[in-house]
C-alpha cells in the first residue's frame, strides 16, 4: 500500500508554498550584509518542508529551528517547527510554535495560522488520555503498570499545556515587580522504577515522588497579600517534610534544595487532574496524601 502524507502535512507544506513567493519579495529589499543570511534561510526552510513533506518530523524540527535564528520574524519557521512538533504529539509545544508564527506573520497571513493552531488545540484536547484510575489493584507487576500510566498521565498533562501567562501586579512595589509573567514547561520526565520526577520550566524542579507528603492545588494569588493576577490561573503545589526537593536555576545561579515546588496551569481542570495524579504517584510510591485545595 503506497504511505499517505498526513493531512496536516499536506496543509502546511502547500501553504507554505502559497506565501514563498511574497516572503521572498519581502527579503528582496534587505541590506547586503543580510544577503547571505537569507540565502541560508531560503535554503533551511526549502529543505524542511521536504522532510516535513516526506514525514522526517526530526529533521524538519532542526533544520525549522536553525531558520528561526537567521530571520528577525521567521513565521514560516514557526509553522513548519509546529507542524513537525504536532508529527511528534508534543501538542503544547506546536502550540507554542504557531502562536509564535502569529505573532511574526503579516496581517492577511494570520488567519491562515490561526486555523492550523486552532486544530492544533482540537488534537492536544483528543490526545490526553484518562487520568489513572486511583482504585486501581497495586500488587505486584499491576502496581508497576499503574506506575508507569500514572506518571505518563503526569508528563503528557504538563507538557500539553503550553505557555500559561498573567499580569501581575505587586501591592508593595507596583513600579518595580508589575508587569506580563510567562511559565512554559519544556521538558518533564518521570522514573516509575526509581518514583522520581523533573519538571523544567526556566528553572529545574527534581525530587521523589515518595517524599511528597501533601498536594496543594488552587488559584494562584501572587506572593503577597494585596497582589493580584489576571487571568485566573491555577498553581499545583509539592510540599515536603523537609528539604528533599531540588531547584536547579539556570547559570550561573547554583541549585537549591527546598521543601516545597510550584507548576503553574492554565485552567482549574487540569490543575486539578494533575494533582490527583501526582498525589496518586506519591501513594504508590510509598509516600504522599490526598490533594488539598489552598
Amino acid at each position: 500500500m503506497p504511505h499517505r502524507k498526513p493531512f496536516l502535512v499536506s496543509r502546511v507544506v502547500g501553504f507554505l508554498a502559497v506565501f514563498a513567493l511574497a516572503h521572498a519579495q519581502a527579503s528582496q529589499g534587505q541590506q547586503n550584509a543580510q544577503n547571505q543570511d537569507t540565502g541560508a534561510y531560503a535554503t533551511l526552510m526549502a529543505q524542511a518542508k521536504a522532510d516535513l513533506n516526506s514525514g522526517d518530523a526530526a529533521k524538519a524540527l532542526n533544520e525549522a529551528e536553525q531558520a528561526e535564528k537567521l530571520d528577525p520574524k521567521p513565521w514560516g519557521a514557526y509553522v513548519v517547527a509546529g507542524a513537525a512538533q504536532e508529527l511528534q504529539k508534543a501538542y503544547g509545544a506546536a502550540v507554542e510554535s504557531f502562536t509564535q508564527a502569529i505573532n511574526n506573520a503579516p496581517e492577511d497571513k494570520k488567519a491562515a495560522i490561526n486555523d492550523l493552531l486552532q486544530k492544533c488545540i482540537q488534537r492536544t484536547q483528543q490526545a490526553v488520555p484518562q487520568p489513572p484510575n486511583p482504585n486501581a489493584s497495586t500488587n505486584g507487576p499491576i502496581l508497576e503498570e499503574v506506575k508507569r500510566e500514572t506518571m505518563q498521565f503526569i508528563e503528557l498533562k504538563m507538557k500539553n499545556q503550553g505557555t500559561v501567562g498573567w499580569y501581575y501586579t505587586s501591592a508593595l512595589r507596583p513600579d518595580e515587580n508589575s508587569g506580563n509573567k510567562t511559565d512554559l514547561v519544556t521538558d518533564v520526565t518521570t522514573d516509575p522504577a526509581s518514583c522520581t520526577f523533573s519538571v523544567t520550566h526556566g528553572e529545574k524542579d527534581s525530587g521523589s515522588f515518595k517524599d511528597v507528603k501533601t498536594v496543594v492545588v488552587g488559584a494562584y494569588t501572587g506572593l503577597n497579600p494585596g497582589d493580584r493576577v489576571a487571568p485566573t490561573i491555577f498553581l499545583v503545589q509539592l510540599q515536603a517534610e523537609g528539604n528533599v526537593f531540588t531547584i536547579s536555576p539556570r547559570w550561573p545561579f547554583q541549585p537549591q534544595k527546598t521543601n516545597v515546588v510550584s507548576f503553574f496551569f492554565r485552567d482549574k481542570d487540569t490543575a486539578e487532574q494533575v494533582a490527583k495524579a501526582i498525589a496518586h504517584a506519591a501513594e504508590l510510591c510509598g509516600g504522599g496524601s490526598k490533594p488539598e485545595p489552598f
